[in-house]
Protein backbone atom coordinates (compact mmCIF):
# COMPACT_ATOMS: atom_id res chain seq x y z
CA UNK A 1 0.00 0.00 0.00
CA UNK A 2 1.68 3.32 -1.02
CA UNK A 3 1.69 6.13 0.92
CA UNK A 4 -0.96 7.97 -1.39
CA UNK A 5 -3.21 4.95 -0.53
CA UNK A 6 -2.75 5.82 3.53
CA UNK A 7 -3.42 9.22 3.29
CA UNK A 8 -6.90 7.85 1.56
CA UNK A 9 -7.59 5.62 4.47
CA UNK A 10 -6.65 8.35 7.07
CA UNK A 11 -9.33 10.67 5.23
CA UNK A 12 -12.23 7.73 5.10
CA UNK A 13 -11.14 6.62 8.57
CA UNK A 14 -11.83 10.29 9.87
CA UNK A 15 -15.05 10.22 7.81
CA UNK A 16 -15.93 7.01 9.22
CA UNK A 17 -15.10 8.96 12.90
CA UNK A 18 -17.73 11.60 12.10
CA UNK A 19 -20.34 8.94 11.34
CA UNK A 20 -20.37 9.57 7.54
CA UNK A 21 -22.09 7.05 5.28
CA UNK A 22 -19.95 5.48 2.55
CA UNK A 23 -21.38 7.12 0.04
CA UNK A 24 -19.94 10.51 1.99
CA UNK A 25 -16.79 9.00 2.81
CA UNK A 26 -16.26 8.28 -1.41
CA UNK A 27 -17.34 11.99 -1.77
CA UNK A 28 -14.89 13.43 0.67
CA UNK A 29 -11.79 11.66 -0.82
CA UNK A 30 -12.99 11.56 -4.26
CA UNK A 31 -11.32 14.46 -5.27
CA UNK A 32 -8.49 13.46 -6.49
CA UNK A 33 -8.63 9.90 -4.65
CA UNK A 34 -10.84 7.55 -4.00
CA UNK A 35 -11.28 5.09 -1.20
CA UNK A 36 -12.09 1.91 -3.04
CA UNK A 37 -10.81 -1.49 -2.33
CA UNK A 38 -11.94 -3.83 0.49
CA UNK A 39 -8.40 -3.73 2.52
CA UNK A 40 -8.06 -0.03 2.15
CA UNK A 41 -11.58 -0.02 3.82
CA UNK A 42 -10.53 -2.43 6.28
CA UNK A 43 -7.62 -0.63 6.80
CA UNK A 44 -9.75 2.84 7.65
CA UNK A 45 -11.82 0.95 10.44
CA UNK A 46 -8.60 -0.10 12.28
CA UNK A 47 -7.43 3.71 11.80
CA UNK A 48 -11.18 4.33 12.88
CA UNK A 49 -10.94 2.81 16.11
CA UNK A 50 -7.34 4.39 17.42
CA UNK A 51 -8.82 7.81 16.61
CA UNK A 52 -12.22 7.05 18.27
CA UNK A 53 -10.27 5.90 21.29
CA UNK A 54 -7.88 8.46 21.27
CA UNK A 55 -10.74 10.70 22.31
CA UNK A 56 -11.93 8.98 24.99
CA UNK A 57 -10.95 9.29 28.73
CA UNK A 58 -9.21 6.64 29.90
CA UNK A 59 -8.68 4.94 26.71
CA UNK A 60 -5.13 4.93 26.37
CA UNK A 61 -4.68 0.93 26.92
CA UNK A 62 -7.40 0.39 23.93
CA UNK A 63 -6.10 3.23 21.95
CA UNK A 64 -2.48 1.15 22.01
CA UNK A 65 -3.56 -2.00 21.11
CA UNK A 66 -5.12 -0.73 18.07
CA UNK A 67 -2.21 0.52 17.14
CA UNK A 68 -0.19 -2.68 17.90
CA UNK A 69 -2.98 -4.60 15.89
CA UNK A 70 -2.35 -2.12 13.11
CA UNK A 71 1.08 -2.32 13.21
CA UNK A 72 1.00 -5.91 13.13
CA UNK A 73 -1.34 -7.55 10.66
CA UNK A 74 -0.35 -4.83 8.04
CA UNK A 75 3.62 -5.48 8.54
CA UNK A 76 2.26 -9.28 8.55
CA UNK A 77 4.70 -9.27 11.70
CA UNK A 78 5.04 -11.22 14.73
CA UNK A 79 6.46 -8.84 16.82
CA UNK A 80 7.09 -5.17 16.49
CA UNK A 81 8.85 -2.35 18.60
CA UNK A 82 7.93 1.37 18.14
CA UNK A 83 10.64 3.93 19.67
CA UNK A 84 9.00 7.26 18.85
CA UNK A 85 11.69 9.18 20.04
CA UNK A 86 15.36 7.42 20.83
CA UNK A 87 15.21 10.26 23.74
CA UNK A 88 12.24 8.55 25.62
CA UNK A 89 12.78 6.02 28.44
CA UNK A 90 10.03 4.14 27.01
CA UNK A 91 9.09 2.14 23.58
CA UNK A 92 6.10 0.08 22.52
CA UNK A 93 5.81 -3.04 22.01
CA UNK A 94 3.80 -4.88 19.62
CA UNK A 95 2.16 -8.48 20.10
CA UNK A 96 -0.85 -8.84 17.33
CA UNK A 97 -3.70 -6.78 18.84
CA UNK A 98 -2.20 -6.55 22.54
CA UNK A 99 0.82 -3.67 23.21
CA UNK A 100 2.71 -2.60 25.78
CA UNK A 101 4.85 0.37 26.75
CA UNK A 102 8.12 -0.79 28.19
CA UNK A 103 11.39 0.80 29.57
CA UNK A 104 13.92 0.85 27.25
CA UNK A 105 16.32 -0.74 29.65
CA UNK A 106 14.04 -3.93 28.99
CA UNK A 107 14.91 -3.81 24.93
CA UNK A 108 18.51 -4.71 25.32
CA UNK A 109 19.53 -4.16 21.75
CA UNK A 110 20.08 -0.62 20.09
CA UNK A 111 20.05 0.61 16.60
CA UNK A 112 22.87 0.09 15.32
CA UNK A 113 24.84 3.11 13.53
CA UNK A 114 25.03 0.94 10.34
CA UNK A 115 21.34 1.12 9.91
CA UNK A 116 21.37 4.84 10.08
CA UNK A 117 23.89 5.40 7.71
CA UNK A 118 22.45 2.88 5.13
CA UNK A 119 18.56 4.75 5.41
CA UNK A 120 20.94 8.50 4.89
CA UNK A 121 22.41 6.84 1.83
CA UNK A 122 18.65 7.13 0.22
CA UNK A 123 17.30 3.42 1.31
CA UNK A 124 13.99 3.40 2.51
CA UNK A 125 14.11 0.76 4.64
CA UNK A 126 16.44 -2.35 6.69
CA UNK A 127 15.44 -5.85 5.84
CA UNK A 128 17.52 -8.61 7.20
CA UNK A 129 17.26 -12.47 6.61
CA UNK A 130 19.79 -15.25 6.30
CA UNK A 131 23.61 -13.88 6.10
CA UNK A 132 22.80 -10.49 6.39
CA UNK A 133 20.76 -11.57 9.77
CA UNK A 134 23.37 -13.28 10.92
CA UNK A 135 26.11 -10.49 10.70
CA UNK A 136 24.12 -7.63 12.30
CA UNK A 137 25.28 -6.53 15.75
CA UNK A 138 20.79 -5.48 16.35
CA UNK A 139 21.22 -9.67 16.18
CA UNK A 140 24.27 -11.11 17.15
CA UNK A 141 24.17 -9.98 20.33
CA UNK A 142 21.27 -11.61 21.72
CA UNK A 143 21.59 -14.73 24.10
CA UNK A 144 18.08 -15.67 22.83
CA UNK A 145 14.79 -15.29 20.69
CA UNK A 146 16.73 -15.14 17.54
CA UNK A 147 14.12 -13.52 14.42
CA UNK A 148 14.20 -15.23 11.01
CA UNK A 149 13.73 -11.75 9.61
CA UNK A 150 13.79 -8.29 10.22
CA UNK A 151 12.33 -4.54 8.73
CA UNK A 152 13.23 -1.82 10.22
CA UNK A 153 11.42 1.58 9.21
CA UNK A 154 12.82 4.73 10.18
CA UNK A 155 10.06 7.50 11.66
CA UNK A 156 10.77 10.91 10.08
CA UNK A 157 9.61 14.36 10.90
CA UNK A 158 7.28 15.83 8.26
CA UNK A 159 9.68 17.22 5.71
CA UNK A 160 10.81 15.57 3.13
CA UNK A 161 14.31 13.60 3.68
CA UNK A 162 12.94 14.70 7.74
CA UNK A 163 15.28 13.61 10.51
CA UNK A 164 15.16 10.35 11.77
CA UNK A 165 12.90 10.72 14.92
CA UNK A 166 12.44 6.68 15.24
CA UNK A 167 12.02 3.27 14.39
CA UNK A 168 9.34 0.54 13.81
CA UNK A 169 11.22 -3.27 14.03
CA UNK A 170 9.21 -5.65 12.82
CA UNK A 171 10.28 -9.23 13.51
CA UNK A 172 9.27 -12.68 12.28
CA UNK A 173 10.55 -15.57 14.36
CA UNK A 174 11.71 -18.72 12.94
CA UNK A 175 8.97 -21.41 11.88
CA UNK A 176 11.09 -24.49 12.24
CA UNK A 177 9.83 -27.28 10.03
CA UNK A 178 11.48 -30.83 10.21
CA UNK A 179 14.11 -31.83 7.46
CA UNK A 180 16.16 -34.54 6.49
CA UNK A 181 18.55 -35.38 9.19
CA UNK A 182 17.23 -33.25 12.09
CA UNK A 183 17.56 -30.26 9.90
CA UNK A 184 15.23 -27.64 10.62
CA UNK A 185 14.38 -24.46 8.07
CA UNK A 186 12.40 -21.21 8.05
CA UNK A 187 9.68 -21.01 6.52
CA UNK A 188 9.48 -18.31 3.03
CA UNK A 189 6.51 -16.73 4.36
CA UNK A 190 8.24 -15.64 7.53
CA UNK A 191 10.75 -12.92 5.29
CA UNK A 192 10.12 -9.31 4.23
CA UNK A 193 9.70 -9.06 0.85
CA UNK A 194 10.58 -5.28 -1.08
CA UNK A 195 6.51 -5.00 -1.21
CA UNK A 196 6.85 -5.05 2.46
CA UNK A 197 8.71 -2.43 2.45
CA UNK A 198 6.63 0.03 0.54
CA UNK A 199 3.34 -1.21 2.92
CA UNK A 200 6.02 -0.10 5.95
CA UNK A 201 7.04 3.24 4.56
CA UNK A 202 2.85 3.51 4.39
CA UNK A 203 2.50 2.10 8.03
CA UNK A 204 5.38 3.97 9.64
CA UNK A 205 4.21 7.66 8.47
CA UNK A 206 0.05 6.51 9.44
CA UNK A 207 1.78 5.47 12.91
CA UNK A 208 3.31 8.89 13.15
CA UNK A 209 0.35 10.89 12.80
CA UNK A 210 -2.00 8.85 15.01
CA UNK A 211 0.75 9.52 18.03
CA UNK A 212 0.69 13.23 17.14
CA UNK A 213 -3.00 12.98 17.16
CA UNK A 214 -2.84 11.26 20.35
CA UNK A 215 -0.71 13.32 22.12
CA UNK A 216 -2.91 15.98 20.78
CA UNK A 217 -5.76 14.94 22.11
CA UNK A 218 -4.23 14.29 25.85
CA UNK A 219 -2.91 17.98 25.91
CA UNK A 220 -6.71 19.03 25.17
CA UNK A 221 -8.04 16.79 27.77
CA UNK A 222 -6.06 18.45 30.22
CA UNK A 223 -6.94 21.74 29.01
CA UNK A 224 -10.35 20.75 29.05
CA UNK A 225 -10.06 19.80 32.28
CA UNK A 226 -7.92 23.48 33.13
CA UNK A 227 -11.43 25.17 31.58
CA UNK A 228 -13.79 23.45 33.61
CA UNK A 229 -11.97 24.21 37.02
CA UNK A 230 -11.63 27.89 35.63
CA UNK A 231 -15.55 27.99 35.02
CA UNK A 232 -16.40 26.60 38.19
CA UNK A 233 -14.46 28.74 40.28
CA UNK A 234 -15.66 31.34 38.49
CA UNK A 235 -19.24 30.31 39.29
CA UNK A 236 -18.31 29.93 42.69
CA UNK A 237 -17.66 34.18 42.62
CA UNK A 238 -21.22 34.25 41.46
CA UNK A 239 -19.96 36.06 37.97
CA UNK A 240 -22.16 35.14 35.91
CA UNK A 241 -21.11 37.25 32.59
CA UNK A 242 -17.87 36.09 33.23
CA UNK A 243 -18.42 32.11 33.97
CA UNK A 244 -20.75 32.06 30.28
CA UNK A 245 -17.85 34.26 28.80
CA UNK A 246 -15.68 31.27 29.45
CA UNK A 247 -17.77 28.40 28.62
CA UNK A 248 -18.49 29.48 25.19
CA UNK A 249 -15.15 30.33 24.24
CA UNK A 250 -14.31 26.58 25.62
CA UNK A 251 -16.98 25.59 23.28
CA UNK A 252 -15.07 28.11 20.70
CA UNK A 253 -11.84 26.08 21.67
CA UNK A 254 -13.49 22.71 21.15
CA UNK A 255 -14.07 23.14 17.30
CA UNK A 256 -17.39 24.83 16.96
CA UNK A 257 -17.14 28.21 15.24
CA UNK A 258 -20.17 29.80 16.96
CA UNK A 259 -21.83 29.66 20.17
CA UNK A 260 -24.55 31.27 22.29
CA UNK A 261 -26.60 30.68 25.48
CA UNK A 262 -30.33 30.80 25.70
CA UNK A 263 -32.72 31.33 28.51
CA UNK A 264 -36.22 31.39 28.76
CA UNK A 265 -37.68 34.59 29.63
CA UNK A 266 -40.22 35.32 32.97
CA UNK A 267 -43.27 34.61 31.09
CA UNK A 268 -41.88 31.23 29.84
CA UNK A 269 -43.12 32.30 25.79
CA UNK A 270 -39.64 33.92 24.89
CA UNK A 271 -36.05 33.41 24.36
CA UNK A 272 -33.42 35.48 24.83
CA UNK A 273 -29.89 35.29 23.86
CA UNK A 274 -27.57 36.26 26.97
CA UNK A 275 -24.24 35.40 25.74
CA UNK A 276 -22.87 34.90 22.40
CA UNK A 277 -19.14 33.60 21.55
CA UNK A 278 -17.47 33.26 17.48
CA UNK A 279 -14.15 32.42 16.47
CA UNK A 280 -14.10 35.10 14.08
CA UNK A 281 -13.45 38.43 16.81
CA UNK A 282 -15.25 40.56 14.56
CA UNK A 283 -18.84 39.05 14.29
CA UNK A 284 -21.54 41.22 15.55
CA UNK A 285 -22.71 39.90 19.02
CA UNK A 286 -26.29 38.41 19.81
CA UNK A 287 -26.91 39.38 22.93
CA UNK A 288 -30.50 40.78 23.46
CA UNK A 289 -31.99 39.01 20.10
CA UNK A 290 -35.71 37.57 21.39
CA UNK A 291 -38.24 35.10 19.93
CA UNK A 292 -41.08 33.46 20.32
CA UNK A 293 -41.08 29.56 21.20
CA UNK A 294 -44.05 28.80 19.59
CA UNK A 295 -43.18 30.49 16.40
CA UNK A 296 -39.97 29.00 16.03
CA UNK A 297 -40.16 24.96 14.74
CA UNK A 298 -36.66 24.27 15.88
CA UNK A 299 -37.00 25.97 19.68
CA UNK A 300 -40.07 24.40 20.02
CA UNK A 301 -39.13 21.18 19.43
CA UNK A 302 -36.23 21.79 21.57
CA UNK A 303 -38.24 23.36 24.63
CA UNK A 304 -40.57 20.60 24.36
CA UNK A 305 -38.27 17.95 24.84
CA UNK A 306 -38.17 15.83 27.80
CA UNK A 307 -35.41 16.73 30.46
CA UNK A 308 -33.84 12.95 31.36
CA UNK A 309 -31.50 11.61 30.02
CA UNK A 310 -30.93 15.51 28.16
CA UNK A 311 -28.21 14.87 25.54
CA UNK A 312 -26.24 17.30 22.60
CA UNK A 313 -28.78 17.10 19.88
CA UNK A 314 -27.40 17.76 15.75
CA UNK A 315 -30.86 19.52 13.90
CA UNK A 316 -30.59 19.57 10.17
CA UNK A 317 -33.23 21.73 9.00
CA UNK A 318 -32.72 19.88 5.63
CA UNK A 319 -34.14 16.95 7.45
CA UNK A 320 -37.95 18.74 7.58
CA UNK A 321 -37.00 20.89 4.01
CA UNK A 322 -38.46 23.99 6.60
CA UNK A 323 -36.45 27.34 7.39
CA UNK A 324 -34.46 28.55 10.55
CA UNK A 325 -36.99 31.22 10.62
CA UNK A 326 -34.32 32.79 13.56
CA UNK A 327 -31.52 32.56 11.04
CA UNK A 328 -31.49 35.85 9.47
CA UNK A 329 -31.24 37.44 13.18
CA UNK A 330 -28.78 34.84 14.75
CA UNK A 331 -26.21 35.58 11.05
CA UNK A 332 -26.30 32.31 9.68
CA UNK A 333 -28.04 30.70 6.96
CA UNK A 334 -31.81 28.97 6.64
CA UNK A 335 -30.90 25.84 6.30
CA UNK A 336 -27.50 25.61 8.38
CA UNK A 337 -27.14 22.49 10.68
CA UNK A 338 -26.63 23.60 14.11
CA UNK A 339 -26.21 21.81 17.82
CA UNK A 340 -28.47 22.09 21.00
CA UNK A 341 -28.58 20.85 24.12
CA UNK A 342 -30.82 22.11 26.97
CA UNK A 343 -30.20 24.16 30.27
CA UNK A 344 -31.62 21.74 32.82
CA UNK A 345 -32.55 22.98 36.40
CA UNK A 346 -34.10 21.29 39.04
CA UNK A 347 -35.83 18.95 36.21
CA UNK A 348 -36.87 22.17 34.61
CA UNK A 349 -35.79 23.19 30.96
CA UNK A 350 -35.10 26.86 31.60
CA UNK A 351 -33.38 27.94 28.40
CA UNK A 352 -30.90 25.80 25.66
CA UNK A 353 -26.83 26.63 24.67
CA UNK A 354 -26.56 25.77 20.74
CA UNK A 355 -23.51 25.95 18.25
CA UNK A 356 -22.73 25.91 14.75
CA UNK A 357 -20.26 26.05 12.48
CA UNK A 358 -21.25 28.67 10.21
CA UNK A 359 -18.02 30.23 8.81
CA UNK A 360 -16.85 27.02 7.12
CA UNK A 361 -20.33 24.98 7.30
CA UNK A 362 -18.04 22.02 8.17
CA UNK A 363 -19.81 18.82 9.97
CA UNK A 364 -20.75 18.77 13.60
CA UNK A 365 -18.85 16.05 15.22
CA UNK A 366 -19.99 13.63 18.01
CA UNK A 367 -17.09 14.92 19.71
CA UNK A 368 -18.13 18.30 19.41
CA UNK A 369 -21.93 16.88 20.69
CA UNK A 370 -20.28 15.36 24.08
CA UNK A 371 -18.42 18.47 24.83
CA UNK A 372 -21.99 20.64 24.42
CA UNK A 373 -23.28 18.40 27.27
CA UNK A 374 -20.84 19.38 29.01
CA UNK A 375 -20.76 22.95 28.92
CA UNK A 376 -24.36 23.28 28.22
CA UNK A 377 -24.35 21.32 32.57
CA UNK A 378 -22.57 24.60 33.47
CA UNK A 379 -24.49 27.51 31.93
CA UNK A 380 -27.15 25.44 33.25
CA UNK A 381 -25.78 26.69 37.05
CA UNK A 382 -25.14 30.03 35.82
CA UNK A 383 -28.71 30.47 35.00
CA UNK A 384 -30.07 28.95 38.06
CA UNK A 385 -27.70 31.05 40.34
CA UNK A 386 -27.83 34.39 38.58
CA UNK A 387 -32.01 34.25 38.28
CA UNK A 388 -33.76 32.54 40.40
CA UNK A 389 -37.00 32.84 38.49
CA UNK A 390 -35.75 30.94 35.75
CA UNK A 391 -37.60 27.62 36.99
CA UNK A 392 -40.91 29.74 37.02
CA UNK A 393 -40.89 30.84 33.91
CA UNK A 394 -40.61 26.91 32.80
CA UNK A 395 -43.64 26.48 35.07
CA UNK A 396 -45.47 29.41 32.57
CA UNK A 397 -44.53 27.62 29.68
CA UNK A 398 -45.94 24.53 30.56
CA UNK A 399 -49.12 25.66 32.25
Amino acid sequence: MSTNEVERVFIGAQALRNGWSRNSISEAITNPLKLASPPQIELAKRVEAALRKSQEKGAGKEFWNEVSGLVCNQLECETAVIDFDSGSREVFKCKGDQGTWVNRSNVPNKVPTAWVRHIHKGHDAIRLFGETLDGDPFVSSRESGKPSSIMAIPLRDSRPGGIIGGWIIAENRLVMSPKGGGLSFASPTTCFDPASEKIGQAIAKLVCRLNKIYRANENLRHALLDDIRDILDTIRSKSSEKALELILNALIKKDFERARVFRIDSTGKNLRCIASASVHLGERRYEGVTFEIKKSVYADKVMSMPVEGTRGLLIDPKDTGKDDPNASALGKPPMLPFAVSLLVVRHASVGYCVCDNAISQRPITRDNLGALEVFAALAAQVVALSNPYAVKAHRNRTD
